[in-house]
């Protein structure tokens, strides 16, 4: 039972940290404060449990924990989502949102869970071999931790989903629960919770998926590795990461047309490079850069680098994915792949986020060098970054970008989409290449050019020291 706790309380912190995630993004604080708070919750729980062992001991009492340990988690799994969401409402910075909303999601189940370990120390004790007892329990309790943890990471999220992973670890609990009270001859009282607690469990679990389903949903995808959604509005379709960051919008009207104003400004600041004969896209979401480059150099021949397979096969089932002898698609870490490329390119493109932010190794100064190594004479590179214009993050990326290149500008899209647009190194547009794109993509030439931005530069980023993904980006 103490094995079974460690890999529920293991599962609940990583299906924990993903829900913080979806309100204030992935990063080393959302981490800091999902594992300080279980951590803390776990002090809580052996001396509680301690406490409760001495006063009551025996399996009776586990069997208690282990009932309450599964009423902590239908809780979270019910009521966490609109408690996080009210939360980011109130707090919406990452350190004092993530770290309040893990004290009122994590702390409970984490102490309740934790407490099961002295309980069951006490209930197995034998004299003259205490300190073997004690190793077995806490060895039990770190095997199911490392099962818990590997379980989650790599396979039960992406098959049940967050929410349907809480109510099922809450029914292993009600389980074990039973188990315990059949050891104890009780089979009257082991059929009555099995009976009465699965079927709660199992219509909780059925409630969630439909209230994660949601109108307009029309596909999502839950994994290890991402979280990602199809939602329709209307003619619109969009592909979304948590908390409502949209990777791509699509008109499924004229799926041709460019959405997003950062998109328009990417063309104009890939007018500054000398030709576009070879072109990396390092971000591919639903592929619409990848059809409007195309469209405007068909001669190109482009690689699509996307970290997250299911944002492809997302992309093919419902944005119409743009495939053909010229284009290239890779499921790899744009960061790994170029390193391991020895290829060169006209234009660089990097349009890849996390959830909320560019994933800070790819905005570090070795990044940027390695792009510049990467580059044709003459070629650029094009970054996209949700970022304020005064912001310490535009600063900073500003400072970045211009010690690796020698030059960097930055354009706000027009109208203002709270994205900045840096092209490096700085220089003019191919004479009549804004006009032709824009003619070719429907559009004014004036949202090529967007409106260049005055940053004065931050601190450098380096891999060493790097703390992107907590800068203000506002």
């Amino acid at each position: 039972m103490v094995g079974v706790c460690g890999a529920v309380l293991m599962i609940t912190e990583f299906a924990g940290a993903r829900m913080l995630e979806t309100r204030w993004g992935s990063s080393l604080i959302v981490w800091g404060a999902t594992i300080a708070v279980v951590l803390g919750g776990m002090a809580v729980g052996y001396t509680a449990g301690g406490r409760l062992a001495d006063r009551r001991p025996g399996t009776r009492t586990l069997i208690a924990v282990l009932l309450a340990a599964a009423g902590t988690l239908l809780v979270v799994a019910f009521a966490g989502p609109s408690v996080l969401d009210e939360v980011a409402r109130v707090l919406p910075g990452a350190r004092a949102g993530s770290l309040t909303g893990a004290l009122l999601t994590l702390a409970a189940p984490a102490a309740v869970l934790a407490a099961a370990s002295p309980v069951a120390l006490q209930a197995v004790l034998t004299a003259g071999a205490a300190g073997r007892d004690a190793g077995r329990v806490y060895s039990a309790g770190a095997a199911g931790s490392v099962a818990g943890s590997l379980g989650a990471a790599f396979w039960l999220v992406e098959l049940a989903g967050l929410r349907g992973l809480l109510a099922g670890c809450a029914a292993v609990l009600v389980a074990c629960a039973a188990a315990g009270l059949l050891l104890l001859s009780s089979h009257r009282a082991a059929w009555l919770l099995l009976i009465a607690g699965f079927p709660a469990v199992a219509l909780a679990s059925a409630g969630l998926h439909a209230v994660a389903s949601g109108a307009g949903v029309r596909e999502h995808v839950e994994t290890g590795e991402v979280s990602v959604s199809v939602v329709d509005d209307g003619h619109v379709r969009r592909l979304e990461f948590p908390g409502n960051l949209i990777q791509s919008e699509q008109d499924v009207r004229r799926p041709e047309r460019l959405r997003l104003g950062y998109t328009h400004t990417i063309h104009g600041a890939a007018c500054q490079a000398r030709a576009l004969e070879r072109v990396l896209l390092i971000g591919v979401g639903g592929g619409s850069l990848v059809r409007s480059v195309h469209r405007v150099a068909p001669g190109a021949r482009i690689d699509a680098v996307e970290l997250h397979r299911p944002v492809l096969e997302l992309a093919r089932r419902w944005f119409d994915l743009p495939d053909g002898p010229w284009v290239s698609y890779h499921v790899d870490d744009g960061r790994r792949y170029l390193a391991r490329s020895e290829r060169r390119y006209d234009l660089i493109i990097l349009d890849a986020f996390g959830t909320q932010r560019v994933p800070p190794h790819l905005l570090s100064r070795e990044f940027m060098t390695l792009a510049r190594q990467r580059l044709e004479p003459g070629g650029v590179l094009t970054a996209n970054v949700i970022a304020g214009r005064g912001s310490d993050l535009a600063e900073a990326v500003q400072a970045t970008v211009a010690d690796a290149f020698g030059s960097a500008e930055a354009r706000a899209p027009a109208p203002a989409t709270g994205n900045l647009v840096w092209a490096a190194p700085a220089g003019e547009p191919r004479p009549g290449c804004e006009t032709a794109h824009a003619d070719v993509l429907g559009l004014p030439a004036r949202a090529l050019a967007g409106t260049e931005v005055e940053i004065a530069g931050g601190r450098v980023l380096t891999d060493d020291r790097n703390p992107a993904d907590s800068l203000d980006r506002d």
